[in-house]
């Protein structure tokens, strides 16, 4: 199996208290004073050997950071720490990509020794299940392309669906 060194997560949850408007009027008084919440933050990171199917890969991410620094520093620490993959593939571990609104997927062959690996990030879930699973099919050989799986799935907001 190509060996996922790292499948972490990293969530912020806005405490913010919700606003009862009673009337329109109210709210277009009180709405422009309310806080203004930080834009939720995704980040990649991914240390890929040469050959997946020997040297395994590490792989983090963060979602609902509240910075894109915030967002980097956590995948890359989690890639780098992860410890399914052996040294020398997480020291390959590289910010590949940040992200704002959006789903990061990893779909991978479940059996040690084997190349299928993919990730990717889409819009929605289904979009970035659907991308993993293709990249994973492309990477796994003929022989083991029907066994590529999701592995797992986080969208940077909860209402990704």
């Amino acid at each position: 199996m190509a060996r996922l060194a790292s499948i972490g997560r990293c969530r912020w949850e806005d405490s913010m208290p919700g606003w009862r408007v009673a009337t329109l009027w109210s709210a277009m008084l009180v709405l422009p004073m309310a806080p203004v919440v930080a834009q939720a933050e995704g980040a990649v990171a991914v240390g890929l050997p040469a050959d997946v199917a020997r040297d395994g890969v590490a792989f983090g991410w963060a979602v609902d950071q509240r910075s894109a620094e915030q967002a980097q520093a956590q995948a890359l620490r989690q890639c780098q720490t992860a410890n399914s993959a052996p040294p020398a593939t997480r020291s390959l571990c590289r910010l590949v990509r940040t992200f704002r609104r959006a789903c990061v997927s990893v779909a991978m062959d479940p059996d040690d020794g084997t190349p299928g690996f993919g990730w990717a990030i889409e819009a929605d879930r289904a979009a970035a299940q659907a991308a993993a699973l293709r990249a994973c099919v492309d990477t796994a050989g003929e022989a083991r392309r029907g066994f590529c799986r999701v592995s797992v799935t986080e969208c940077d907001e909860a209402e990704k669906h």
